[in-house]
């Protein structure tokens, strides 16, 4: 699924299912005055647990106004409810021989009209 904004855009693909964390890869790129950077992590991991489920049900439903995703490899997924049913996702994916020591971040839209197919596609690729 590719997530946009007007500076570049953030890929999310799902991988495989080991035990109950999900293999995803993320890939992002974000314009600047000077050119792009671009960032990819193929293998990072999402626990499918419980809570999270839980937790992404009650963002679907408005429940809660934020929610953040953290991923094995030190990235991330901020989602953040905006007027009118838009979503905010602020990213962070690392990359690289050491991840944890190089990251891209970035912001990219859902919005209101396709804010309920956007966020069922992100999670049957989170959580399955």
């Amino acid at each position: 699924m590719r997530l946009r904004s007007d500076d570049g855009y953030l890929d999310i693909e799902y991988r495989h299912t080991v035990g109950h964390m999900r293999a995803i890869a993320l890939s992002a790129l974000v314009k600047n005055e000077g050119g792009f950077l671009a960032g990819e992590n193929s293998n990072t991991f999402c626990s499918s647990s419980r809570s999270l489920v839980d937790d992404f049900t009650q963002f679907e439903t408005h429940e809660i106004k934020e929610l953040q995703i953290d991923l094995d490899t030190g990235c991330h997924l901020r989602l953040t409810r905006e007027d009118l049913g838009a979503v905010t996702v602020r990213y962070r994916v690392t990359y690289g021989e050491f991840p944890r020591d190089h990251a891209l971040i970035g912001l990219a839209f859902i919005n209101g009209d396709m804010a309920i197919a956007q966020l069922s596609e992100l999670r049957r690729i989170l959580i399955g």
